[in-house]
């Protein structure tokens, strides 16, 4: 029987959760919205590549253009995805794994209730916080522009009632962590002047980071962040325009901040949101992904004409100045889209 086949929305949000099983086995999972209002699951792992998962759809619950973020529980025992429904409601969508290590039939999805009324055009961001891999924070904009978050301590969601920071309306942020760093989180934003800014969170308050490049985004630009300890602080963030450019700033443990400008070798479409991750390949320095416009061919991949995702792999960042360009090749993603 013929298969149905549902086109990537244009442009879509994309998330990002990657593990290594108890096994030793790397796995990474991303995110997107289907026209049909649905979250899909795609998955690369080390015996198949890229595929779609046996039960691909998250949920259909979802509003059109929905943000998603996700994460994953270090041992990859369980995955959490975060949406916006229609009535601009947080939801939050759990995949666990059994007692024999095989992932459940479904995914559990519920509503994160809040007292705060949420910005219409409100952005989604979630991170572990503290040593406890079951502790998150999911942070989200209010209808006062402010920057809020809400704390998981591994059994309630418990709000803050702290305003972080006031952020273009609108705005994309990335929040970031790192194993072993108990209590310190990286946030990333645009401020009202559409700069890309960022706030530090430590010994229980929130200050303003290192970040002062004058360049300025264009409003609904998407920022994605990365973080892992390699024997220093490493931290990349990047930054998706209208204008089918990514940036990328870095920091490498010492020393100051560097910018690079266009840093993929293809151009993404037009408002292609970007997610990144550290994978567990040593020789690499993060893995980007973005969507590209229609006419391109992906290996491996059972698609209807439209837009795909592409994977972008960073090849080891030098450690010099901002003029020396950064290496990044494409592995494209065979999504089979016939879900």
């Amino acid at each position: 029987m013929a298969m149905t086949s549902t086109k990537i929305l244009k442009p879509t949000a994309l998330a990002t959760a990657n593990f290594t099983n108890k096994a030793g086995v790397p796995y990474v999972y991303i995110y997107y919205q289907t026209e049909d209002n649905a979250i899909r699951e795609s998955l690369h792992d080390y015996y198949r590549g890229w595929h779609a998962t046996e039960k691909p759809v998250v949920t259909k619950n979802a509003k059109l253009g929905t943000p998603i973020t996700a994460r994953a529980w270090k041992d990859g025992t369980e995955i959490h995805i975060f949406y916006l429904d229609a009535s601009n409601r947080i939801h939050e969508c759990i995949k666990k794994t059994t007692t024999s290590g095989s992932w459940t039939d479904s995914w559990t999805d519920s509503v994160i209730s809040l007292a705060d009324t949420l910005h219409t055009d409100t952005k989604l961001s979630v991170a572990q916080f503290s040593n406890n891999d079951t502790a998150s924070c999911l942070f989200y904009q209010k209808n006062s522009t402010h920057i809020a978050v809400i704390e998981y301590d591994g059994s309630v969601w418990e709000t803050t009632g702290e305003d972080i920071v006031e952020a273009e309306p609108g705005s994309s942020f990335a929040v970031g962590s790192t194993p072993g760093q108990q209590d310190l989180l990286w946030l990333y934003f645009q401020d009202r002047s559409k700069q890309v800014r960022e706030r530090r969170y430590q010994k229980g308050l929130w200050g303003p980071g290192g970040i002062k490049f004058a360049d300025v985004f264009d409003s609904g630009a998407t920022i994605s962040a990365v973080l892992w300890d390699d024997a220093s602080l490493q931290i990349r963030v990047y930054v998706s325009d209208k204008n089918q450019n990514v940036t990328l700033m870095a920091h490498r443990g010492a020393g100051n901040w560097r910018k690079h400008d266009q840093i993929l070798p293809q151009q993404p479409m037009a408002k292609s949101a970007v997610a990144a991750l550290k994978g567990p390949e040593t020789m690499w320095d993060a893995r980007v992904f973005y969507q590209i416009g229609s006419g391109l061919h992906v290996f491996g991949a059972q698609i209807a004409t439209g837009s795909y995702i592409f994977e972008s792999v960073g090849d080891k960042l030098p450690a010099i100045g901002a003029g020396v360009p950064v290496k990044y090749k494409d592995v494209p993603i065979g999504i089979p889209m016939a879900l």
